[in-house]
């Protein structure tokens, strides 16, 4: 039985848990936050009624111990506690620690939550409700042979899969046995250190798919409706990027048989709460039950769009025990929906986590953001990339896409490397426009950076002028160097691993010549403060915000969108080359997971030499060619800084990169 409250603890963080807050204050519930020592300036601290600290940094620590919450909810009088989406919101051990403790778990039963938290319980019980299944087996009590020859049998590819959750985590593509024992390993250690729990899966791997889900909610009295599907495709890694709702081309009478699939399954469990039923689709529009979500997930507010329903709201009502507030038969589908998930993340470094204070963090008004961050916050290594979520919603997909891309490109993120470049491409790709989507697609494209000639006049205004605000330094220059005015002069920067080589004349009142290879074009430099430069270029004014942080120049200009430089030294002694080594250094902070290559061992191009953790997620260090470890500097778990040097490698060949012009 349910009973009323009128305080709620919410044991999450993020944009998540300021969408909870948001809406128990809707319904002028109290709120109260938890945050650890990482999080102590995040939005939620504040937007909450009151909150307490939980503990130190690691989730371990803080977000994932439960005796700290329970602790928490008892010392504050909470009623109730929403576990929002990830740490502890799948766990069945905590919603009845919660239950014994006289907390309202806002989420579905104890029962519900054991038999969905197993991906392989959830399996059983789709087959009892006579739903399609992905061909598979579970791998506990099995020796290693009986693994391989039942993966034999079952047929490559495969996929490897966490019983204890999703979301990507604990999840390998095996496309022979010469990987499946690899694979086996690394998905187990993943899937324990996200979900405490090292049980993984096999299941046939197929491909092309579609990736559908149907958003339930289901009251006390057994009444169960489904709000339509979701289409959730847009991956990578495994993880969702993009989702949208209603899916493109997509047969109503698919969705009514999906649909019903869905209240098939949510009837046997008895689901009370909000919570997703999973598929995948193939080409020929057969589908198969993929999971289910006992959870409110990151993507339901393209479903709140087109049918006006608040879903967390809901939530929290339901768990008090009141009806739905529909018919399966009243649910109404109006419009487009699109959301896309802005991460710390560099997309053209492999989508390397990123770290770092975010200096800058402008979002524009015009659609629905979920925000999780403010400007000055420190991103820290320590949980999930996620920083906001942005929502379009209009009468057809292709309003809502026009509407994505302009919100996508005000958007002003300075300090942190973010996706919000590589979003608004994908939303930009004729392919992509076109509906005709699978989990695969995003791997066979490409999507390379906008770099304008005006990016780099912009960085030269920067540079000169903060040159003229520093003290004058002329120590360690070379031997017969001369200051001529008027003489073309030389700026370098790096982006990403390109050294840029500009070239320039001061034609003086602020006017200057940009030398390219073959051509030359004037500018005028129209403004400089401490966050804009202002300059003109072929008849264009251009109104450039920028900083300076971490060594890097950040730049923002809707023609290029947010990304960063590292200016390099104008007047340099070359220190001698060794061309056949190269250092390693960690991209962002983090630990060391493992050291894979042996010192002195010789590895092949495109071997894993060492694999980092960061925000969850494991990044490899490549062979860049044949050739060994000489020299590693850190051991295996311990933490690293960003920039920090891990390794020497020397290759077997001779290559050298030189500086290019931004046209090489």
């Amino acid at each position: 039985m349910s009973k009323a409250f009128q305080r709620v603890l919410i044991a999450n963080r993020g944009e998540i848990a300021c969408r909870i807050i948001r809406a128990c204050q809707s319904l002028g519930l109290e709120t109260l936050a938890v945050y650890s020592e990482a999080d102590r300036e995040a939005p939620h601290v504040s937007q909450a009624d009151r909150a307490f600290c939980i503990g130190p940094a690691p989730a371990s620590a803080s977000y994932l111990n439960i005796p700290r919450l329970l602790e928490i909810a008892k010392q504050a009088g909470a009623e109730a506690l929403h576990p929002g989406y990830g740490f502890l919101a799948e766990n069945p051990h905590f919603a009845n620690a919660c239950a014994q403790a006289g907390l309202v778990f806002i989420g579905p039963s104890v029962a519900v939550l054991e038999s969905m938290g197993a991906k392989t319980a959830a399996r059983e019980k789709a087959l009892e409700a006579g739903l399609p299944v992905v061909p598979g087996f579970a791998l506990t009590g099995l020796s290693p042979e009986a693994i391989s020859t039942q993966a034999e049998a079952l047929g490559y590819p495969l996929l490897v899969k966490a019983v204890g959750g999703g979301g990507g985590r604990g999840m390998r593509l095996v496309k022979g046995p010469e990987q499946l024992e690899n694979a086996l390993q690394s998905a187990a250690q993943e899937a324990q250190k996200s979900f405490s729990d090292a049980r993984i899966y096999l299941e046939k791997y197929l491909h092309p798919v579609r990736h559908i889900e149907f958003q339930i909610l289901g009251d006390q009295s057994g009444q169960v409706i489904h709000l339509g599907e979701r289409e959730c495709s847009i991956q990578r890694r495994y993880q969702k990027i993009i989702e949208e709702a209603p899916a493109p081309h997509f047969h109503p009478k698919l969705r009514e048989a999906m649909g019903e699939s869905a209240l098939k399954l949510a009837r046997l469990l008895h689901y009370v709460g909000a919570g997703t039923i999973e598929f995948i689709l193939d080409s020929e529009d057969h589908y198969y039950f993929l999971e289910v979500n006992p959870r409110i997930q990151v993507e339901h507010p393209v479903t709140e769009a087109i049918t006006g329903l608040d879903l967390v709201q809901w939530q929290i009502r339901l768990a008090q025990g009141e009806p739905l507030p529909l018919s399966q038969a009243e649910v109404q589908l109006k419009g487009h929906a699109l959301e896309v998930r802005i991460c710390a993340e560099d997309a053209q470094a492999d989508f390397c986590p990123a770290t770092g204070q975010m200096k800058v963090w402008e979002l524009p008004g015009q659609l629905r953001i979920e925000n999780g961050i403010q400007a000055g916050q420190v991103i820290s290594s320590w949980y999930d990339s996620l920083l906001a979520k942005m929502i379009s919603h209009a009468d057809n997909r292709e309003q809502a896409l026009a509407q994505m891309k302009a919100a996508l490109r005000k958007t002003r993120a300075l300090g942190v490397s973010t996706n919000l470049q590589f979003l608004e491409a994908v939303c930009s790709d004729p392919e992509f426009q076109s509906g005709n989507l699978h989990t695969r697609w995003l791997e066979s494209k490409t999507f390379p950076s906008r770099l304008p000639e005006a990016l780099w006049m912009a960085a030269l205004i920067w540079r000169l002028n903060s040159r003229l605000l520093s003290p004058l330094h002329l120590l360690g220059l070379p031997k017969g160097w001369r200051n001529l005015k008027g003489a073309a002069q030389h700026e370098f920067f790096r982006y990403h691993e390109k050294e840029i080589a500009l070239t320039y004349r001061d034609l003086g009142n602020q006017r200057m010549e940009y030398l390219k290879d073959q051509s030359t074009e004037i500018f005028e430099i129209l403004g400089f403060d401490s966050e804009t430069l202002t300059f003109e270029y072929q008849n264009e004014r251009f109104h450039v915000r920028y900083c300076f942080q971490d060594q890097r120049l950040w730049l923002y200009h809707p023609s290029w969108g947010n990304l960063s430089l590292e200016p390099l030294a104008r007047l340099r002694v070359q220190p001698p080359q060794t061309k056949d080594t190269q250092d390693f250094h960690a991209q962002m902070p983090g630990r060391v997971l493992k050291i894979v290559a042996e010192i002195g061992k010789v590895v092949n191009e495109g071997e894993t030499l060492l694999i980092l953790e960061s925000m969850k997620m494991e990044t490899a260090l490549l062979a860049p060619g044949s050739g060994k470890i000489i020299q590693c500097f850190v051991d295996a778990d311990s933490p690293v800084t960003r920039g920090q040097k891990l390794l020497l490698f020397q290759l077997n060949s001779e290559d050298e990169a030189s500086p290019v012009s931004p046209q090489g």
